[in-house]
């Protein structure tokens, strides 16, 4: 992951559920011409997941792999 403060969210998905247990958050993220894509379960105290790419097409298709789950993502940003 990037340690840089530049970084800027550019999408935001949620399960739709709550609760530590059933939440997940997938971010897509961009700082300079390197993308990133966060899978969070658990909430803002849960653990994270990140994936560093060279293209917003690759991230992209990183999101969708992530969300390939059969639940219902709500895209929140």
């Amino acid at each position: 992951m990037c340690s840089n403060y530049s970084m800027e969210r550019r999408g935001h998905w949620w399960n739709g559920r709550w609760g530590r247990l059933g939440r997940h958050d997938i971010y897509l993220h961009v700082d300079g011409d390197r993308w990133y894509v966060e899978d969070r379960l658990g909430g803002a105290d849960g653990s994270s997941t990140w994936f560093d790419l060279d293209e917003e097409d690759v991230a992209l298709e990183r999101v969708r792999t992530q969300m390939s789950t059969g639940e219902e993502w709500r895209q929140l940003g």
